[in-house]
């Protein structure tokens, strides 16, 4: 009675038990009865593979390509020197900020510190990246001329322009110079860049100057008048014939110098022999 009890309520576990193919008698729910059965044949190494086949092949279908890592391997360090950038001719020194840049790139912050130990350290690098550039662009140039005026004239035509780059280029400096204001390390990387400008501005001034404080002070004063013109042609009310007239001016003032040291020079001799 028990054992009538037991296989009427367990016939999931019967059917498990006795139906399994590696067993040697099947239970017949109809009869009640256990019947003899001969153990079947163990499937041949071709049907194991079928099998296999059979089940991997939906898996693999499944499975998608991994992603291309962009963030150690192709996302490289002057990458993220470059978004800086932007993000400093947009909103200044505040805009470098790790999760929007993240976001800009494309990237995790995860990212940004393979590459950068903190956010102190982001803003040293990018003053360096923005030195190291201004340095290459005056290592670059070569004077051809030694008129002072016509020199002159063709250094405004390669570094005052009103081009996208250009006054994207004069955004972020001017911005890194106000952050110069408060910062000893940005100071000192303004303090390089405008110590190689004047460098590049004296053998310009120097055929006028007859001393080297004289050409300094003439150096200096151009890079004053530069920085100036370039404050200008930033604004909102500079077109191109603004452009043009300011170039103008500034060869005069250089024209009316190299003028009047003649003449100083000139005064001079004839106060010599007599």
């Amino acid at each position: 009675m028990r054992q009538g009890k037991f296989y009427a309520e367990k016939p999931l576990l019967l059917a498990a038990l006795y139906n399994s193919p590696y067993t040697d008698v099947l239970y017949d729910f109809r009869t009640a009865n256990f019947a003899e059965t001969s153990r079947p044949a163990a499937p041949t190494n071709t049907q194991k593979m079928r099998r296999r086949q059979k089940i991997m092949t939906p898996r693999l279908l499944k499975q998608k390509a991994p992603a291309k890592s962009t963030e150690t391997s192709q996302l490289d360090k002057v990458a993220w020197l470059k978004a800086a950038a932007v993000a400093i001719a947009e909103d200044g020194f505040n805009g470098i900020k790790i999760l929007p840049l993240s976001k800009r790139l494309g990237v995790t912050r995860g990212s940004f510190y393979w590459h950068f130990d903190d956010h102190a350290a982001f803003v040293r690098a990018f003053i360096d990246f923005w030195r190291d550039q201004q340095l290459r662009t005056v290592a670059s140039y070569q004077h051809n001329s030694t008129d002072p005026v016509k020199a002159y004239a063709r250094l405004l035509e390669v570094v005052l322009t009103d081009s996208g780059p250009e006054l994207k280029r004069l955004k972020v400096e001017f911005a890194l110079r106000g952050y110069a204001r408060r910062d000893s390390f940005a100071a000192g990387a303004v303090a390089t860049v405008d110590r190689a400008r004047i460098d590049l501005f004296l053998p310009i001034v120097q055929g006028i100057a007859k001393t080297n404080e004289q050409a300094e002070s003439f150096a200096m004063l151009l890079l004053i008048q530069l920085s100036g013109a370039q404050h200008a042609i930033a604004g909102p009310n500079c077109d191109a014939n603004a452009l043009a007239s300011l170039k103008i001016a500034m060869l005069q003032a250089l024209a009316s110098l190299c003028a009047a040291q003649t003449v100083t020079n000139l005064a001079k001799t004839g106060t010599r022999k007599k």
